[in-house]
């Protein structure tokens, strides 16, 4: 009430939906309506790392299945919400385990659309039980490139300042279109990535790249919109 409309909600991923959905007994529909109701407007799809079976089964057997998932981006479309897709590289998943994840995204976009972008980032291996290596700069820039031209029905490609720091904006050069800067993440700052609160310095490398730098609002959905 304090901030009125220039204040918005935009904090829940597909996980915590799934999460507040079954701890309160309800359907993902009604969970979905629910929060549309009191102001909500925007759910993102965090949550969902690779989209197949056999990669869940292997990390996450007592997570949500890849069903659950996009039957909960379904019921927050069909709300009136807005979503986006997302995916995370890097952890022991084969090419055909990101192609599929890919091809999963697409055919739900293309089923039911409300996909609103598409973001990548990169598993971070440092503290955390499950180790591993980082991957390179140039093999995340190679990924977003598939990904823009196999995601040919999602309208914007990010790319993850969180995860990449400076290297993210040259993937602006291999079809990324959008970024956001953030200012906290505990969960991937645990596991070794590093936010720069310097946003100028930041927006100086696009710059220096030669992009045009534009500040967007997360787009209410229209049907949300006071009028």
């Amino acid at each position: 009430e304090r901030y009125g409309d220039r204040v918005e909600f935009y904090a829940l991923t597909v996980a915590e939906f799934v999460f507040l959905a079954d701890r309160a007994g309800i359907s993902y529909a009604e969970a979905a309506e629910r929060l549309r109701d009191t102001g909500v407007y925007w759910i993102t799809g965090g949550g969902s790392e690779i989209l197949t079976e056999d990669f869940r089964a292997r990390h996450a057997k007592w997570k949500y299945t890849v069903t659950d998932y996009f039957d909960a981006q379904r019921a927050i479309v069909e709300s009136g919400l807005q979503t986006t897709a997302t995916m995370v590289i890097g952890f022991d998943e084969t090419l055909d385990e990101r192609l599929e994840h890919l091809q999963r995204t697409r055919d739900f976009q293309d089923e039911v659309g409300g996909l609103f972008s598409f973001l990548c980032w990169t598993y971070k291996p440092y503290g955390t039980a499950f180790g591993g290596r980082e991957i390179s700069p140039r093999e995340y820039w190679r990924w977003i490139a598939l990904s823009r031209i196999f995601l040919d029905n999602v309208r914007h490609i990010r790319t993850s300042v969180l995860t990449q720091n400076e290297e993210a904006f040259r993937a602006l050069d291999y079809g990324a279109d959008d970024f956001d800067l953030p200012i906290e993440d505990e969960v991937t700052q645990k596991a070794g990535a590093r936010i720069d609160l310097d946003l100028e310095a930041l927006l100086a490398v696009p710059r220096r790249l030669g992009y045009d730098v534009e500040y967007r609002r997360a787009e209410r959905p229209a049907a949300l919109t006071p009028r």
